[in-house]
């Protein structure tokens, strides 16, 4: 007959690994979520850090004699990395949304993991107290025998 404790003990543990396989799977991808929303919120900046670098220049061309083909250039430029900065924003924010399911998904799966542990550790003691209450009726048993051996 198998033991309604061990099966118990086992279940959790099965649970459990299963939960810390899922974890594993989520911690990767929470890390390269949180790696690209760094690398795309380092571009976003380089991008306006740019764009400021051609304001300033395009504001120095104008302030002298100059090439209206330069000047609209620049400006042109300036329109495209606007757009590109916007669109970058927009794919931090994206990320960043995501990040924050992925850490609540993480934290709901630590829980888990948590509470099949105590599970098992409580089928555990459950398992030892009940092999002690057996021990401890056959060691009665035995006093009670060698009891009334004696008596007889």
């Amino acid at each position: 007959m198998v033991n309604p404790n061990r099966q118990k003990i086992e279940l959790w543990e099965t649970l459990a690994e299963k939960i810390n396989a899922e974890l594993i799977i989520v911690q990767k991808q929470f890390n390269e979520v949180h790696k690209k929303r760094q690398h795309m919120a380092a571009e976003g900046d380089r991008l306006r850090q740019m764009k400021l670098q051609y304001a300033e220049d395009l504001s120095r061309i104008q302030s002298r004699e100059h090439d209206i083909n330069s000047a609209t250039h620049i400006r042109n430029f300036m329109a495209h990395l606007d757009h590109t900065v916007a669109s970058v924003d927009r794919e931090v924010t994206d990320l960043q949304t995501l990040e924050s399911k992925i850490r609540r998904r993480l934290l709901e799966l630590n829980k888990e993991q948590q509470k099949y542990s105590k599970l098992r550790d409580r089928a555990e003691l459950q398992a030892r107290r009940t092999s002690e209450r057996a021990e401890q009726k056959n060691q009665d048993m035995m006093s009670i025998l060698r009891y009334e051996v004696k008596a007889l």
